[in-house]
């Protein structure tokens, strides 16, 4: 069974100017959000599925009975979620059981901060597990060949390569990819678009096409035990910085972009790997907004 640790930062203060939903949402609201990408992970990865069956018993009566089913996709998921020690975040409110996560509590002068005390708090656990994740609070996977599809990518391009998900958010029936590309003279400063600028491979009949994409920020990354030591390697990789838009930003993706080549799905296929960015109405937002 693959073993997984994940690394959620979690906050809130409520502050209608803030462009963060960690702000401007309503507690319940947020804590709705979270709850719901908390169940998505359950229920995807590590619930026990069952299939019931008709079973004739010796005593010559038929009755139903439920058996194991779709064990091959059943991981074993530890979910850390670190916040401030003080009481900044409404985890309180969460629809979940508190067994389905364990809470971190960081000392940290800034709570912007955060993001770089889960990365601090995955190389505490470096060898213990066969995947690291960094996700954001609102990240919601539903994928169950989730991970397949990383040991898949990684199989066929090496450690170097990273594949990171679109975003997309549920806007009526339609989905939209809401993160906006950058100009390459502001991006280009971290992204090498002459290397490896284009990867493929058949999956399912199709060729898929793997670009280097403008913008890479995922609110989430997934790394092997190969990857996550060469992430380690790099102490600057923990070290709280805005570099890169703001330290939430700099953290799930500044790190990355500095350690791997990092690729998207091309976006005729973008739904081969992807997340919901949950609670953002893209249509609501003024051109210019940036998404975080």
């Amino acid at each position: 069974m693959l073993k997984i640790l994940m690394a959620m930062p979690h906050f809130y203060k409520s502050d209608p100017a803030s462009t963060h939903g960690f702000g401007h949402d309503a507690p319940e609201k947020r804590a709705a959000i979270v709850s719901d990408c908390l169940r998505a992970l359950q229920l995807t990865f590590s619930t026990p599925r069952t299939y019931p069956a008709f079973v004739s018993e010796a005593d010559g009566h038929i009755y139903v009975r439920k058996f194991p089913a779709d064990t091959w996709n059943t991981f074993q998921i530890d979910l850390a979620i670190c916040t401030t020690l003080e009481e900044e975040h409404v985890l309180p409110l969460l629809d979940v059981s508190k067994d389905s996560y364990q809470h971190i509590r960081a000392k940290l002068d800034n709570p912007r901060h955060l993001p770089f005390a889960c990365l601090q708090y995955l190389r505490m656990h470096r060898g213990e597990y066969d995947y690291y994740g960094y996700l954001e609070d609102d990240c919601k996977i539903t994928d169950p060949m989730f991970f397949q599809k990383l040991i898949w990518f990684e199989s066929l391009f090496g450690p170097g390569a990273v594949l990171l998900p679109h975003r997309f958010s549920i806007c009526g029936t339609q989905k939209i990819i809401g993160d906006p590309e950058m100009q390459e003279n502001f991006i280009g400063h971290w992204m090498n678009y002459q290397r490896r600028p284009v990867l493929s491979a058949p999956w399912g009949g199709q060729l898929l096409r793997f670009i280097k994409p403008h913008n890479p920020h995922a609110g989430c990354f997934f790394l092997s035990g190969a990857q996550f030591d060469r992430f380690c390697a790099r102490e600057e990789n923990f070290r709280p910085t805005a570099e890169f838009i703001s330290p939430l930003e700099s953290a799930a993706t500044l790190t990355m972009m500095k350690t791997f080549d990092l690729y998207k799905a091309d976006f005729p296929q973008a739904s081969f790997f992807a997340v919901e960015h949950v609670g953002v109405d893209v249509d609501a937002m003024p051109d210019g907004t940036m998404i975080h």
